[in-house]
């Protein structure tokens, strides 16, 4: 059942490849990756990563550390270069600053999740001017992004159970798509970065082209 955005209190958006488009040549370039097949659900491969699940193949790197640890290394290489690139000139894709000022206006709670490193991101949400939107930013160097989850939950008093029964997440891949799977969380896939099959694929609820879209189910 697709529900309206403004059934939910609190909305968690991915950063890169979601809010900032800095991710598109990152996600062509693994995209063959993805064809190879997911992970199991209860894998835990691909959540250090900030990139795109590492395919059923991978599952038997976890049997050497020194595979395992290359092939994330190589991951988070390529986030790097990417990153340092989007962060001189950050842009967002179309219309999600209008979203994301229509949302606080309407008290929706946002909160941002990242791969990335947290001053990082907050610098280029504050250079976008949609900084003061959001309640909370949380990146990887605070902690893995499969536990963010918690640390918007404490932000607001609330269980993880509660907080995720009030909660809506939006992201433009895999990773995104699987934690809030995972935390029983509603979750909207946009196609950014990625088709529409494969955020389906991955767990997404619903999928949109446009952040207006967001906004068209208003009660």
């Amino acid at each position: 059942m697709i529900k309206s955005i403004f059934d939910f209190k609190y909305i968690i958006f991915d950063i890169n490849g979601t809010i900032i488009n800095n991710r598109r040549l990152y996600r062509k370039l693994l995209l063959v990756l993805t064809k190879l097949g997911f992970c199991k659900k209860d894998n835990n491969l691909f959540l250090p990563t900030g990139g795109i699940p590492l395919p059923y193949w991978a599952v038997k790197l976890s049997h050497s550390q020194i595979l395992t640890e290359l092939v994330l290394s190589v991951d988070k290489g390529f986030l790097r270069f990417f990153k340092a690139i989007g962060t001189r000139n950050p842009k967002t894709f179309p219309n999600i600053k209008e979203v994301i000022k229509h949302l606080y206006n309407e008290n929706v709670i946002i909160f941002a999740s990242t791969g990335g490193n947290t001053k990082v991101e907050t610098n280029c949400l504050q250079k976008l001017g949609i900084l003061k939107y959001f309640s909370l930013v949380v990146g990887s160097d605070i902690a893995p992004k499969r536990e963010h989850v918690h640390y918007f939950a404490k932000s607001v008093d609330m269980s993880v159970e509660d907080f995720a029964s009030k909660t809506c997440s939006v992201g433009d891949g895999p990773v995104e798509l699987m934690l809030a799977l995972r935390y029983g969380i509603y979750s909207i896939g946009i196609t950014n970065t990625m088709d529409r099959n494969t955020l389906i694929k991955a767990g997404a609820k619903e999928v949109i082209s446009d952040f207006r879209e967001l906004l068209q189910r208003m009660p």
